[in-house]
C-alpha cells in the first residue's frame, strides 16, 4: 500500500467535511500499519486552526519509511518545517516538547519505540484544546472518525491499545469505553489510583462486517500534563504483559473487581 492509497481509504471511510479540516491521521509510518502487538491513541491534534489551515486531512499524506512525530516531528513553534532543529539535544532529530519526550518513555516501559508502533488520534480534527474542537454538523466526530479505526484495528489486531489520557470525559479512552460497551466499573486503576497513574479495561469491539477484535485498553495519564512515576511505569508495564496471558473476554468478565486488579497487577 502507498502513502497515498492509505490516505485516500481514510478519506473514503471519514467523509467529505472531515478531510477539509485541518488535522492529521498518522502519527507513524506507513510501515506501522500491520499486525502488531500495540496501538497507539491520543484523542486530536492539536495547535493553531488558522496557522495550519493548509494542513488539511486530505493532505496529511503518511510518511513510508520509519518515522514518528514524537520522535522526527518538531512540535516546537520556531522550529516548524526544518528538516533538523538547531537546538536539538543528542540523539533526537528534533528539539522535544514535553508531550513528545513522555511519550517515548511511555512507549520504552513496553519495549518499543514510537518508530515501532501505529500512533494515530482518535479524531483526526485539529483544535488547541479539546474544549475548543468545534462539532460537525450531524454527527461527533469520534463516530466520524470510527470508521478508519476499524479499518486500523483490523489491519494491526493489537493485543494492547495504549491511549493517551485516562479521563471519564472527552478522551480517546472514554471513546473507546463507549464503542466497547464497558461502564466504570469495569474499569481498573493501576497502582495507587494516583494522577500519574493508569486504568485498564478489557473490550471487545466491532469492526464491521461481523468481524469483533478483543483487546486491553490502557489509559495513561496525559503526556502533557502528567510524569509517569516508576511505581506507575511498573503498574504500566505488567499490565501490557498481563495483556498477553490469554484470558478469554467473558472469562475476564467473570472477575471481581479485586480479581481483575489482582489480574492486571501480576499477582
Amino acid at each position: 500500500m502507498t502513502p497515498s492509497e492509505a490516505l485516500a481509504a481514510v478519506c473514503g471511510l471519514i467523509g467529505a467535511e472531515a478531510q477539509q479540516r485541518s488535522g492529521s491521521v498518522f502519527y507513524s509510518g506507513l510501515d506501522t500499519l500491520r499486525e502488531g502487538e500495540f496501538y497507539l491513541m491520543g484523542f486530536n491534534p492539536g495547535g493553531d486552526v488558522a496557522k495550519h489551515a493548509d494542513r488539511t486531512i486530505e493532505r496529511a499524506l503518511p510518511q513510508a519509511g520509519p518515522w514518528s512525530a514524537y520522535e522526527d516531528d518538531c512540535w516546537q513553534d520556531e522550529c516548524a518545517g526544518l528538516a533538523q532543529c538547531p537546538r536539538r539535544p543528542p540523539g533526537w532529530a528534533m528539539c522535544p516538547k514535553v508531550h513528545q519526550r513522555r511519550v517515548r518513555e511511555i512507549l520504552g516501559v513496553l519495549g518499543e519505540t514510537p518508530r515501532q508502533v501505529f500512533a494515530t488520534n482518535c479524531v483526526f480534527v485539529r483544535s488547541p484544546t479539546t474544549e475548543t474542537l468545534a462539532e460537525a454538523k450531524d454527527r461527533s466526530w469520534e463516530d466520524i472518525c470510527w470508521p478508519a479505526h476499524q479499518w486500523f484495528l483490523g489491519i494491526v489486531r493489537p493485543q494492547v491499545i495504549v491511549t493517551l489520557g485516562k479521563g471519564f470525559g472527552r478522551t480517546a479512552f472514554c471513546a473507546l469505553m463507549n464503542r466497547a460497551g464497558v461502564q466504570k466499573n469495569l474499569v481498573t486503576t493501576l497502582g495507587e489510583g494516583g494522577s500519574t497513574d493508569a486504568r485498564v479495561f478489557v473490550g471487545r469491539f466491532d469492526l464491521g462486517g461481523g468481524v469483533f477484535h478483543a483487546a486491553t485498553v490502557i489509559g495513561v495519564p496525559h503526556p502533557s500534563r502528567f510524569q509517569m512515576t516508576a511505581s506507575s511505569r511498573d503498574a504500566l508495564g505488567k499490565a501490557a504483559k498481563r495483556a498477553g496471558d490469554g484470558i478469554s473476554l467473558d472469562d475476564y468478565l467473570a472477575l471481581t473487581d479485586a480479581q481483575r486488579a489482582a489480574f492486571h497487577s501480576g499477582a
